[in-house]
């Protein structure tokens, strides 16, 4: 084929052999395009509005350890996968894993919450993230850990040279 000659172009094509196909094409978007006018308008009618896609929501399956350069401890902050780095996650009511164990373990130490850290995000600990999100001020008090959540956050510092263990007598750390 010549340079920007399309094999619709081509002087050789018989017209009956991409027509059919082109006609049932045309055919199917005019009858999409139909029935989404007809949806619309019904919608509009009964003054019920479409609903914007709400953005999937990922829950933080573990946490990320990270090295407080003024101290040389590390805190363990929710992430999507061991060790990540990626904090574009949210737990919430329902949530069991490690990372809501992180979390319980910081609301506990940060906050002065009696949570059990047993990695079940339960009403106890939907409360407790409620706390801290009104003790951090400037959040939506809603009860979920998610990415605003987590940039404001305290986390409760650990000692990885020591067995991992919990950090007392100093201040918790943002991530």
């Amino acid at each position: 084929m010549a340079d920007g000659v399309t094999a619709l172009d081509d002087p050789r094509r018989k017209p009956t052999e991409i027509a059919p196909r082109q006609e049932k094409a045309m055919s199917m978007r005019s009858t999409i395009r139909r029935s989404a006018a007809v949806a619309a308008f019904a919608l509009a009618m009964t003054g019920v509005a479409a609903a914007p896609a709400a953005a999937a929501e990922i829950d933080c399956d573990s946490f990320t350890s990270l090295r407080h350069a003024g101290t040389g401890y590390y805190t363990h902050v929710p992430s999507l996968g061991s060790g990540s780095g990626n904090f574009n996650c949210v737990l919430a009511k329902g949530s069991r894993n490690i990372g809501v164990k992180a979390l319980q373990e910081s609301l506990n130490h940060c906050f002065g919450r009696s949570l059990a850290p047993d990695g079940q995000f339960g009403t106890l600990t939907e409360a407790a993230v409620r706390y801290a999100q009104g003790q951090l001020g400037g959040l939506s008090v809603d009860g979920r850990y998610g990415p605003r959540t987590s940039a404001a956050f305290r986390f409760a510092l650990y000692d990885h040279n020591n067995g991992g263990r919990l950090v007392t007598g100093l201040p918790c750390v943002g991530r």
